[in-house]
């Protein structure tokens, strides 16, 4: 690790531990490539007319390339690593002659086929840390690397480190639905287990939700029913079906929560008994938006009560 800062030790290390941390955050060591990345490098090889160009991250021992233009190889030491200069400072790092920087001059990266001669590295950030760079580096030594050239470079490096971002919001935003998931799967395992269903109305836009568990109350699928208020009543005893539909239009129009039991025709014609709780959800006046709530198969119970 290089420090080329006169801030403590102690001080040092804490900056080296939140950026090693952020680097375990983006979950992108040793991950394979990906073409926004290549598409980045390339481009930074053709504009400053390089043979090498590279996105390093300075792992704990190591730099690994996220992508490189003119590599053979997908990590060095990091104590080889010129980026590890780099993420010292947050501002472009030039080094026109490798040969005659005493920092690097018996480099092996210097010394041998790598032959590096000319570098110039951006730093790669992910929020307020420095977790890389991105460099052009040629065989031979240049005269110079002016400001316009410094802007573009830093330019091209803060586009990494929004693909960096990206990916990371895109990771958390995959695993946000896989838990979704799961947790979709547990509860209707557990609306299997129990005989229970969930259900939503839309009293705006007149639309109906059920869940897994409602469709398997009733003997249906989402694929060959898609319920609405009126269809959704229909399914009720013909003895009961005004008494349901008090109760939805009581709590739609009053705003009030019900609970009853009813005889409920399933699609292949047996007759179950059903217990179904409802609440209200209203905006800030008190104008109902929506009902809520759940569908329970009490057969079972009524004929062991019976």
């Amino acid at each position: 690790m290089i420090t080329e800062t006169n801030a403590p030790v102690s001080e040092v290390q804490r900056r080296e531990a939140q950026r090693l941390s952020a680097l375990r955050t983006l979950e992108i060591l040793d991950s394979e490539a990906e073409p926004e990345f290549d598409q980045v490098t390339r481009l930074a090889a053709d504009v400053f007319d390089c043979p090498i160009a590279a996105i390093s991250l300075i792992d704990a021992i190591r730099q690994w390339f996220k992508s490189s233009v003119g590599l053979s190889v997908c990590e060095t030491p990091r104590e080889q690593a010129f980026c590890d200069y780099t993420i010292c400072r947050d501002e472009v790092m030039v080094v026109l002659d490798a040969t005659k920087d005493p920092r690097f001059a018996n480099n092996p990266l210097v010394l041998g086929d790598t032959h590096i001669r000319f570098y110039a590295g951006a730093p790669i950030r992910f929020g307020e840390v420095l977790v890389g760079s991105l460099c052009v580096i040629d065989t031979e030594a240049r005269a110079e690397f002016n400001d316009r050239d410094r802007a573009r470079l830093t330019t091209l490096a803060a586009t990494v480190s929004s693909l960096m971002t990206l990916r990371k919001d895109a990771q958390m935003q995959k695993a946000i639905v896989r838990r979704c998931n799961e947790n979709q799967k547990k509860l209707e395992m557990m609306e299997a287990v129990a005989g229970v269903g969930y259900w939503h109305v839309d009293l705006e836009n007149q639309t109906v939700e059920w869940s897994q568990g409602v469709y398997r109350i009733h003997g249906l699928t989402p694929q060959i029913f898609h319920p609405n208020l009126t269809n959704a009543l229909e399914c009720y005893h013909p003895d009961d079906r005004q008494r349901v539909s008090d109760c939805v239009k009581a709590a739609a129009y009053r705003g009030e929560g019900y609970s009853f039991e009813a005889r409920l025709v399933r699609a292949d014609g047996d007759i179950r008994t059903v217990f179904s709780q409802g609440s209200v959800e209203c905006d800030e006046a008190g104008q109902p938006l929506s009902l809520f709530g759940v569908l329970q198969d009490v057969t079972g119970r009524k004929s062991i009560a019976a």
